[in-house]
């Protein structure tokens, strides 16, 4: 004869599974068995979602909470025994990547409370990325952004390929992690190392340890170079560059104008005034030049001793032998040239002229 004593207080949960494993798309059960005496007086399932646990719904189109009478396997002493028990059960028909979290189910009785935790896990590869959009660019690089999809139940991380036109996809790392198991979070990184003005197409891999999926893809232009900001930037800094050298060279030029008018610098070579040339100077004189001729003084022309010769004879006029003075008459000009002698000058006339151009000469030097 055996028998067993009957112990009330809180309820008792039998599961050891904390977690259940399912695919995207597919049915799911997440069951907590428990013992509970006195009777359970209620059960609340709880769905972690973005930091808040929200209260589900006995029924509704994604999932149904079922719990039922039933008997249960437990350890007594080591031994198994049959118990009877309930099991609280939430079904899904459909799995969508939001129901790939963490459940709490909270029961209730007289005597107490027990609280479970179970989680939902996924086992399939990562959904698409989407949303993939062009950002800022340059002549040599593109940003883009994108919103992840559901990780598959698994750490995810990020590829960024691209490629020109008629190439293979290039990939481009480092990648981009996603630590967390929610859906729809938002993503950029930068590519660079493309040639200017120049079309890519662009996508976005992602990858966990079951599996990887692609978004699609876009297509991404980068500048011309001339529209880029490095030449204006240039051409900006060779401008400035260039007129603070001119600015300088004015400035420069300004003060050493003023330092040499003021005496304080001594003339350039360049600014020194030039004296006139002594076109006149040692110049030698001559006789049969035009000037020695223009500068010769004559004599006053007396009689010859062929006066009577070249003369016709002259009337006396009375009384002039008395004061020893002799007139004659006007003297005509005779066209017969052999009337005159050649004259030449004296060597009073000689010296005289020699003193002339001296003094001419002397008017010239040194001014």
């Amino acid at each position: 004869m055996s028998g067993y004593f009957v112990v009330e207080g809180p309820p008792k949960v039998l599961t050891e599974d904390v977690a259940v494993h399912g695919n995207l798309g597919k049915p799911a059960n997440l069951i907590v068995a428990f013992y509970s005496l006195p009777t359970f007086t209620s059960i609340q399932w709880f769905k972690q979602h973005q930091q808040a646990s929200l209260l589900l719904e006995s029924k509704n189109l994604e999932h149904t909470i079922v719990t039922r009478v039933d008997d249960l396997q437990s350890k007594f002493h080591g031994k198994e025994v049959t118990v009877p028990g309930y099991t609280t059960s939430v079904h899904y028909n459909n799995i969508a990547g939001g129901d790939f979290t963490s459940y709490t189910v909270v029961i209730n009785n007289t005597k107490g409370s027990s609280v479970f935790t179970i989680t939902l896990k996924g086992d399939t590869e990562p959904f698409s990325p989407h949303n993939l959009k062009e950002g800022e660019h340059t002549t040599t690089s593109v940003n883009i952004s994108w919103t992840s999809g559901w990780n598959g139940g698994n750490a995810q991380t990020f590829l960024i390929e691209y490629k020109k036109t008629r190439d293979t996809m290039g990939i481009l790392g480092p990648t981009v992690p996603q630590l967390s198991n929610a859906d729809n979070e938002k993503y950029n990184s930068k590519i660079t190392g493309l040639d200017p003005d120049t079309h890519y197409h662009v996508r976005v891999k992602t990858t966990n340890v079951r599996g990887q999926n692609t978004s699609h893809s876009i297509e991404v232009r980068t500048l011309e170079i001339e529209e880029s900001g490095d030449v204006d930037s240039l051409s900006s800094v060779t401008g400035a560059v260039v007129g603070t050298v001119l600015a300088l060279l004015v400035i420069s030029v300004v003060v050493l104008l003023v330092l040499w008018r003021r005496g304080i610098l001594p003339n350039p070579p360049c600014l020194k005034r030039k004296e006139p040339q002594n076109v006149y100077q040692n110049h030698a004189f001559s006789p049969e030049s035009e000037h020695s001729r223009s500068e010769t003084v004559y004599q006053d022309l007396g009689p010859t001793e062929s006066d009577n010769l070249h003369y016709e004879p002259l009337a006396s006029i009375q009384n002039s032998t008395q004061n020893g003075n002799q007139e004659y008459e006007n003297l005509g000009v005779t066209e017969d040239a052999s009337h005159y002698q050649q004259l030449r000058p004296t060597d009073k006339m000689e010296a005289n002229a020699d003193a002339e151009h001296q003094d001419s000469d002397n008017l010239y030097v040194n001014t």
